[in-house]
């Protein structure tokens, strides 16, 4: 009886063994596995960007219907007051040429607010402030919120010049527009392109540089607007998150269509902050102070003082994170949200 179950426990023994050797055979292969995946993915992305900036994008995707946002606590109220278009066509010779449009009820020509939506440069849809833009226009405003094509399948410049195709379009639409009284703004990277098309509005020296027209006379554009804009595309990737520096360096990549386009002649182009002069139009920037772009909006806020440029930054004690304005839960969201109104209100004609 003993012999038998000496037996049994020397089987059980040995099978037991044999698995664990399994299992630590497979672990160590698991392992191999993981870090030849990891190995190969670093050098994939040495060579290129493309996976990392499709992963980028598919991070910025709220699909069909944006980003949900919490509304205004006026929201229901106020959109009674106003009509839309939504995915209307603007002629263009890139992908993605696609707006939407609000503009009030009530017959008249209203200022335009034209839009372009953030994403770093790979991502993002007008979709995304779409609440927050009918609230804009049911103050007496049309307001139009583009799509544009993204990196890495179009290049720096391409939104820069479908703004300006846009622009041209909408002029031979009949919408309740006055193109004497036009403001400009972007959020995050859409703020850069924003902040670019209007810079090549009011300087010409920056026009000869660059290669491309003005498509409106300076004296029609009485404001920009900045939300957690990327403003000096120097410092894209210089924010408070090593990863989101990874991402926006990749997406950087992708626009410019250079790995080192910190020193490329397309970053050259697009950096428009030194290209500010005097005739730059009054500016509203806000910011928030986590992993965002606090220190491009003070800049540029000095830089537009120091040239009697009216400028005003709006910051708040309290830690808010990158886009915070849109979230409308937020207290310091509605009141930045006051302070776009009186701004557009201020300086409309």
């Amino acid at each position: 009886m003993i012999t038998k179950f000496l037996c049994f426990s020397y089987i059980i023994g040995k099978k037991e063994a044999l698995m664990k050797k399994k299992l630590w055979t497979i672990t160590k292969l698991l392992i191999v596995i993981i870090i030849l995946f990891m190995a190969g993915c670093l050098i994939m992305i040495q060579f290129t960007c493309v996976p990392v900036t499709k992963l980028t994008r598919m991070g910025f995707s709220g699909g069909k219907e944006g980003v949900q946002y919490t509304h205004h606590p006026e929201y229901e109220q106020r959109i009674q007051t106003i009509e839309e278009k939504l995915d209307v066509s603007y002629a263009s010779a890139y992908d993605l040429h696609t707006y939407d449009i609000y503009y009030p009820k009530e017959k008249g020509s209203y200022p335009l607010l034209l839009w372009v939506h953030g994403g770093a440069f790979v991502g993002g849809d007008k979709a995304d402030t779409r609440t927050y833009m009918e609230m804009v226009a049911s103050y007496g405003y049309t307001v139009i919120s583009m799509n544009y094509a993204l990196a890495p399948e179009q290049k720096y410049p391409t939104p820069v010049y479908q703004m300006m195709e846009l622009l041209e379009d909408i002029q031979t639409k009949d919408y309740p527009i006055d193109f004497q009284n036009i403001f400009i703004g972007g959020d995050s990277a859409g703020a850069h392109i924003a902040g670019e098309f209007t810079t090549l509005q009011i300087n010409p020296q920056y026009q000869e540089f660059t290669g491309i027209k003005a498509c409106l006379k300076p004296q029609q554009i009485k404001g920009f607007l900045s939300f957690c804009g990327l403003l000096d595309i120097k410092a894209y990737d210089d924010t408070d998150s090593w990863l989101s520096n990874f991402l926006f360096d990749q997406s950087a990549w992708a626009y410019f269509d250079d790995k080192h386009w910190e020193t490329s002649s397309n970053m050259k182009q697009a950096d428009f902050m030194p290209w500010i002069t005097s005739s730059f139009p009054p500016t509203l920037l806000t910011d928030g102070n986590t992993n965002s772009f606090m220190k491009q909006a003070e800049a540029m806020d000095k830089c537009l003082k120091d040239l009697h440029v009216s400028s005003k930054l709006l910051t708040y004690d309290n830690d808010l994170p990158h886009e915070y304005q849109f979230q409308l839960e937020r207290t310091q969201a509605i009141e930045t949200f006051q302070e776009v109104i009186s701004f557009l209100n201020k300086q409309a004609m």
